[in-house]
Parts: structure tokens; sequence; C-alpha cells
């Protein structure tokens, strides 16, 4: 699967913001940080994981699995492969 560069930039863009915003850091820490974990590190809490994942789905026009996101995401990186994966999948659907 090739997902569009500037698909894969709009995407870290959005989820660095997103997570900065969530959890009050700074966006230059998160960008800094991307192999960090995002409750080790950032201390994101499970409650900030429903503003984090809507923002995105709002944001992005697009649909998260939770369960899955939980499940599959550790670090900031992962946020952004997986977010970048679901954008791809919704634009060649339609």
């Amino acid at each position: 699967m090739v997902i569009i560069m500037a698909d894969q930039t709009r995407v870290k863009d959005v989820v660095i913001e997103l997570l900065a915003t969530v959890t009050e850091r700074d966006v230059a820490e998160i960008a800094a940080n991307l192999n960090a974990s995002l409750t080790e590190d950032f201390h994101l809490s499970s409650l900030q994981y429903f503003p984090l994942l809507g923002g995105l789905e709002d944001r992005l026009n697009i649909e998260l699995d939770y369960s899955g996101f939980l499940t599959d995401v550790h670090t900031v990186n992962e946020a952004i492969d997986y977010v970048a994966k679901i954008v791809y999948q919704a634009s060649t659907e339609s």
C-alpha cells in the first residue's frame, strides 16, 4: 500500500497538533519525540483518547476503530501510521 506523501504529512501534522492540545504540551515537543509512548512519555489517559480520536475523525473526515487504535497504537509514530492507513483506505473507497 502506497500512502501519498501529502496525506502522510497532513496526518502527521494533525496527529501532533491534537496530541499537543489533548496533553497540553508543545507541538515541538511532540514532533521531536515521535517514538515516545503516548501513555508513558506523554501521560495520555484513557479519558484523553476520546477527544483525540474524535478530533482525528472530525479533522480528517474518517471513522476510527477505537478499540483497534487502543490495541495497536503505543507511540506517536504508530498513531500517525495507523491514521494514515485509515485516510488512505477512505480515499480509495470514495
